[in-house]
């Protein structure tokens, strides 16, 4: 898949919840094993807990494994990103820190941090050195 620049800044945009709803998502599942079910005159047949278990997760992976992906493609470029005003720019965005919130911590102008971000972006992608 080729990421595009848009589709970068709506990544680090939504880095932070991504995590949140990765944390979120990892369930406590209790041991399950298989038992006899009894509540059935005659009955004898074995229940599958762990399969039910699965069967309850499976509408949720489609979801997680494209934040995985998401994330995953990110973090492996980081590193491409050499500036550390780019940098210290990115790791706010990926914090959750609005363009505005990062504007009034870095003293720079609300474009000028727009603008930052799309050069991140780039750098990320590959597009440009930095």
């Amino acid at each position: 898949m080729t990421y595009s620049v848009e589709h970068i800044l709506k990544i680090m945009e939504e880095y932070h919840i991504y995590r949140r709803n990765l944390n979120e998502g990892i369930k406590d599942y209790a041991s399950v094993g298989v038992s006899i079910i009894t509540d059935m005159p005659m009955s004898s047949s074995l229940s599958d807990n762990v399969a039910d278990e699965a069967i309850k997760m499976v509408e949720d992976v489609p979801y997680f494994n494209k934040i995985r992906t998401d994330m995953k493609y990110l973090e492996d470029r980081l590193d491409r990103v050499e500036s550390e005003k780019l940098r210290t720019v990115m790791f706010h965005r990926l914090d959750g820190m609005t363009i505005r919130d990062i504007a009034k911590i870095t003293e720079y102008s609300k474009t000028h941090v727009h603008r930052l971000l799309n050069e991140t972006a780039k750098c990320i992608k590959g597009d440009r050195l930095g």
